[in-house]
Order: C-alpha cells, then sequence, then structure tokens
C-alpha cells in the first residue's frame, strides 16, 4: 500500500511567508470575465403559476466574477495579475 505524504501544515508563519513571496510573481489568469449580480429583497408570497417565492427586490448589488474575481483575489495577494479573456 503507497501512502502520498501529507503536506506541511499551513501556519499563520507559513501563510505570511508565502504572502509575502507573492509581491515577486506575475500570474496570468485566462478565463471567462463575468460579472456577478445580486438581488436582495424578501418574500411573503408564493407565485400562482408555479412554486416559486415573489420577490420584492430592495437591493442590488455587483461584483466581480469568474477569471476576474481570480485576478482581483491574485492582486489583493500582492502579485500582478494579466487578465485575458472575453466579455460579453
Amino acid at each position: 500500500m503507497r501512502l502520498t505524504p501529507t503536506p506541511p501544515s499551513m501556519t499563520r508563519e507559513r501563510i505570511l511567508h508565502l504572502t509575502s513571496r507573492m509581491k515577486n510573481c506575475r500570474i496570468a489568469i485566462v478565463g471567462d470575465v463575468m460579472l456577478d449580480r445580486y438581488w436582495i429583497g424578501g418574500s411573503d408570497r408564493i407565485s400562482p403559476e408555479a412554486p416559486v417565492p415573489i420577490v420584492t427586490i430592495t437591493e442590488r448589488r455587483s461584483a466581480l466574477g469568474g477569471a476576474a474575481n481570480v485576478a482581483a483575489n491574485v492582486t489583493a495577494a500582492g502579485a500582478t495579475a494579466l487578465l485575458v479573456g472575453a466579455v460579453g
């Protein structure tokens, strides 16, 4: 029976060391560039046509999605991101 080695523990010091090295990295992200949209609201009734709630929208939010979200996270970690993708 062959056992795979256990990964090194992700201690706080290890995480800080890895994120400090991100400043020297250039990372290419290739994928779909998306915009995620969130509609927030409440529901007090069910549709008569289908068993789905009727929502009264009180707030709308937009956020980066797909490869754009990955690029934002890479940049937040300190690396330089090159985003390659399609929009539309």
